[in-house]
């Protein structure tokens, strides 16, 4: 039997949602991976759950940097940047692995803590930093290993997806879906991350480290949330045969350049990301041998995040050894990012006139005029569509179900 002895920085939802699997399935665990998970140190400024440790908890304190050396695997669920960051940083310095959900601190600083986790022989690991109980990183790991992933794009960020869909089934407005999901716990009382996109691009943009071993600056990605979407934009949506997801997309342009963007995009009710709803999440990846795979699962939760914890930490007491990003960290390149060029059609919220030969179909919803385009190449749209909200297609309208053009 193998001890791996753990120190929780963090014990809110996710830290608590992993030391309660461990109180709950330490027998099963044990059973079928032959590793006992001790919890012997636990920092939080809160004492509120601290009746769920376990008596093996040797240490409760309320300073991250103040930790005693008495564990094997660091986990990492306080959130936030810079804090988080010099935690993970000390721990990894001292050849002690990590184990973190923190896609924030991973898009802005996570090659540096790749790279100091390989020059001490540590591990840094970052299964639930993306797509919670979604096994996303592992796939990329060990399936995507034959030939390059080409490309990966998702659904993934729960609150948003819940909203969309509450506008959609409910016939309720952006405002009234957000109360909704903020009353469900879905959303934060402060929502901006998560409905500005935010913490969808912090995920895409370790997604693109992961699929590429490109690092892009936050401040270079496109993103666009959710806030401006009307009922009647997902009405006529609605009538069209269509739906309004937000979705992220990373593409590898070449060695220094990454197509990685976030934004709402609009699907076919017959295809895979239309039958994505509420809280669930989607990621699809593609590569020349699988051509494509979609996982979808909880992006989220107390339970979900805390499994993906847990399996990183038992991974490391079975003794498997993966890089952080699935390459070298010093093989991770600063990378640009660049426009997709691919030609492209929109539905326009027509607030200002547009020129007619662009426009392939026009639709009239509560008064308000839409327009369906034909084939433009993006880098011309911030021109061509000054003064209107503009939603772009996931495929263009010849591939779409027929019913969508009726």
């Amino acid at each position: 039997m193998t001890t791996i002895n753990i120190a929780i920085v963090g014990l809110g939802t996710v830290g608590s949602g992993l030391v309660t699997i461990l109180n709950e399935n330490a027998d099963h665990i044990l059973k079928h991976t032959n590793v006992t998970v001790k919890c012997v140190s636990v920092i939080d400024r809160s004492d509120k759950n601290k009746g769920i440790l376990p008596k093996s908890v040797e240490h409760f304190g309320k300073d991250p940097l103040d930790i005693p050396d008495n564990y094997d695997v660091l986990v990492e669920t306080m959130g936030g940047t810079d804090l988080a960051f010099h935690v993970c940083k000390m721990a990894l310095s001292k050849g002690k692995s990590v184990v973190t959900a923190n896609k924030a601190m991973l898009a802005l600083h996570g090659k540096e803590l790749a790279e100091i986790a390989e020059k001490n022989n540590a591990q840094l690991r970052i299964e639930a930093s993306i797509g919670g109980g979604i096994p996303v990183v592992k796939t990329i790991k060990e399936t995507f290993v034959c030939s390059p992933i080409t490309k990966v794009e998702g659904i993934l960020n729960g609150s948003c997806n819940y909203i969309l869909t509450q506008m959609e089934s409910k016939n309720i407005s952006y405002e009234d879906a957000l109360k909704d999901a903020q009353a469900k716990g879905y959303a934060e009382s402060n929502p901006s991350l998560d409905v500005d996109g935010i913490d969808t691009a912090h995920k895409i943009n370790v997604l693109a480290k992961l699929a590429f071993g490109q690092d892009i600056k936050m401040e270079d990605m496109g993103i666009t949330g959710i806030s401006h979407i009307t009922l009647d934009d997902v009405n006529i949506l609605k009538r069209l045969g269509m739906k309004i997801k937000l979705i992220a997309t990373t593409k590898k342009v070449d060695d220094e350049h990454c197509i990685c963007n976030v934004r709402p995009t609009i699907v076919c009710e017959t295809r895979p990301f239309s039958d994505v709803n509420g809280t669930m999440n989607l990621v699809k990846m593609y590569n020349d041998t699988l051509e494509e795979m979609a996982l979808i699962g909880h992006g989220a939760g107390m339970k979900p995040t805390g499994n993906a914890i847990l399996c990183d930490i038992l991974d490391i007491a079975q003794g498997g050894y993966h890089h952080t990003f699935s390459h070298n960290a010093s093989d991770i390149k600063d990378a640009k990012t660049v426009a997709d060029t691919s030609s492209l059609h929109y539905l326009v919220r027509l607030n200002k006139k547009i020129d007619d030969d662009l426009i392939e179909k026009e639709f009239v919803e509560n008064n308000i005029a839409y327009a369906l385009t034909i084939s433009l190449n993006p880098e011309s749209i911030n021109e061509l569509f000054k003064g209107n909200i503009y939603y772009e297609l996931h495929e263009p309208l010849q591939k779409l179900h027929k019913k969508d053009r009726s």
